[in-house]
């Protein structure tokens, strides 16, 4: 590694030790102890937390299992007809383990796409040999050395020894930039001295050069399809900005009842079914392979599915924000009860939500049980909703931890003790 990148790293390194210093700074260690406790104590002591927290858990092991019994295990076999993975995992070969018929690569029935961009001081590691409709059978030529071999000596990119050759001709302050003439060229010749490159070259399989990669990781052209495109680079951005500009016109505006996780289901399912079917009109181009084919439905799919988690997104705030342009708001006064966090409507009220108070707790701590709290109210439309506004609330709070703060300054040398 040139000496530039590993200052830079270890700049990082020391960037990113003071920014965590300074969070766990930012809070009392009371704050910490709780946020553990609860986090860990609380969540596995609730049933309805424990097993999927366990499945996940457990899960994650087993995908690093999987991931270090293949490393040290796998084995690619090469003969005249195949190229054949095992790759040493008990009870999952039958999903990990595949056969590619060298007979076929030749013949043109299963073309071979190198994927990949070359970036970072070891970039061949970033190129793979991809083929199949699902993209899911791969290899990585720069990770396989001869059996028997000790890896010393075969070529890598680039090499931590002192001879020029073994390093990319061209650098900028330590940095490699992949996209120079000389710099590429080095980088094919190491591509193809790398073992299994050569060993498939001797097979008769010429892999594409490292230029073409980007080509081939490219696939289909989605920006052809018309409805693709317009939701693309219209619809998803339009309503995401939107959706941003509503959340923050209705950030003070809050439902009495929120909207039920049903309503949410009902609104995204409706969306995506409507979304899907419109794009669904754009058939594929005729001719096109059934891999191509498959990508370009399964793309229709997953815009879909993003129109209808982004649009309800911003919808859901949007009648907050019309009904405190629209609807003049009537004050009702709220009774402190502080036995149960929360705000109650005094009777006679023209409403009978109360409000949680899951916030500013030294602020109404400090208020007298029972104390009245004004908060603007509005009803939506026909009476179908009701909302209160809580910015006036938040100014009375945001001065009352301010003139806390001025007390503990004018006090510099009073004791502090934590709870």
């Amino acid at each position: 590694m040139p000496p530039a990148t590993k200052v830079a790293l270890w700049l990082c390194l020391a960037a990113t030790v003071v920014i965590g210093w300074q969070l766990y700074q930012l809070f009392p260690l009371v704050v910490w102890q709780r946020a553990f406790a609860e986090t860990i104590v609380k969540g596995f002591s609730r049933p309805s937390l424990k097993w999927p927290e366990l499945v996940v858990g457990m899960g994650s092991l087993g995908m690093l299992w999987v991931q270090w019994k293949q490393q040290r295990s796998a084995r690619l076999l090469l003969d005249d007809h195949w190229l054949k993975l095992d790759s040493g995992v008990p009870w999952l070969r039958r999903w990990l383990d595949w056969n590619l018929s060298l007979d076929d690569v030749r013949s043109g029935k299963t073309p071979l796409l190198l994927n990949g961009t070359a970036i970072g001081s070891n970039a061949l590691w970033m190129f793979r040999v991809g083929w199949g409709l699902s993209g899911l059978r791969r290899f990585q030529p720069a990770a396989w050395i001869p059996e028997g071999a000790s890896g010393v000596d075969v070529p890598r990119s680039p090499t931590s020894g002192t001879d020029p050759d073994d390093h990319p001709p061209h650098r900028t302050w330590g940095f490699v930039h992949w996209g120079h003439p000389d710099n590429a060229a080095w980088l094919q010749q190491r591509f193809d001295a790398l073992p299994l490159v050569s060993a498939l070259r001797q097979q008769g399989i010429e892999l594409p050069a490292l230029d073409r990669a980007s080509d081939s990781r490219a696939g289909v052209d989605l920006l052809r399809y018309g409805r693709l495109r317009s939701t693309l680079m219209l619809v998803l951005p339009v309503a995401l900005v939107l959706g941003a500009v509503m959340q923050h016109l209705a950030r003070h505006q809050h439902y009495f009842s929120p909207w039920s996780m049903s309503m949410w289901a009902a609104i995204a399912l409706s969306l995506a079914v409507l979304m899907g079917g419109w794009l669904w009109r754009d058939a594929p181009v005729e001719g096109m392979l059934r891999g191509d084919a498959w990508s370009v439905r399964m793309a229709q799919g997953i815009v879909a599915i993003l129109v209808a988690v982004v649009v309800p997104w911003g919808l859901q705030a949007t009648p907050l924000v019309v009904a405190k342009w629209w609807v003049t708001p009537q004050s009702v006064d709220f009774m402190l009860d502080r036995d149960h966090n929360r705000l109650v409507p005094e009777p006679g009220a023209p409403v009978s939500k109360s409000v949680p108070l899951d916030y500013a707790a030294p602020f109404w701590a400090s208020q007298d049980k029972g104390s009245l709290h004004p908060l603007p109210v509005r009803a939506g439309p026909g009476g179908l909703w009701q909302q209160y506004d809580v910015e006036e609330l938040n100014g009375r709070i945001a001065e009352f931890l301010d003139q806390q703060k001025r007390t503990l300054r004018q006090q510099p040398h009073a004791r502090r003790f934590n709870t």
